[in-house]
This record gives C-alpha cells, structure tokens and sequence, in this order.
C-alpha cells in the first residue's frame, strides 16, 4: 500500500464519503480491505442511536425507510448497495 492509499484508507475508516467511495471503486466489493471498511460501517450502524455524521450501507429495498428517518443519500456502489449518512431527524 503506497502512502496515499493509506491516508485514503484511514480518511476511510473515520467516515470520509469520498475515501469510502473510492475503496470501494479501486479495489472492489470483495477485497479484503473492501470487506473490513464494510464491517467498520457496519459496526457503527447496529446502535441504537446513530451519531450525527455516522455511515452505513444499506440496499435499495432499505432506502426508503432509512432515507425518511434522519439519513442522506451518498453515492451509490457498484455492487448496488447505498451508502448513507445520518444527519439527525427533521422536525
């Protein structure tokens, strides 16, 4: 991994959507560092509560739901699955 990677993949891991996007867009759904990124998000998204600026992926079939309680559309990935961020609910 060259150092520009690296910071691309820790920007990555603390959230940031474009860094999330090109992991997934450079390396694929199934590579290893793809796989662990999806788990981080994961992981972050089975609270309770989600935090203000937390990131999840999630399918089409969610986005409905998902998109009228507080989250926001990113982008949407090759492998057809939304990543989402939560910017609070609305009042």
């Amino acid at each position: 991994m060259t150092p520009e990677e690296f910071t691309v993949w820790e920007a990555a891991k603390m959230g940031d959507t474009f860094a999330i996007a090109k992991i997934f867009e450079q390396y694929g759904q199934d590579h290893a560092l793809s796989k662990v990124l999806k788990e981080i998000i994961e992981a972050s998204r089975t609270e309770q509560n989600p935090k203000l600026g937390e990131f999840a992926l999630i399918s089409e079939e969610q986005a409905t739901d998902d998109l009228n309680r507080g989250w926001r559309f990113v982008v949407l990935l090759p492998s057809g699955q939304l990543l989402i961020q939560y910017e609070g609910e609305k009042q």
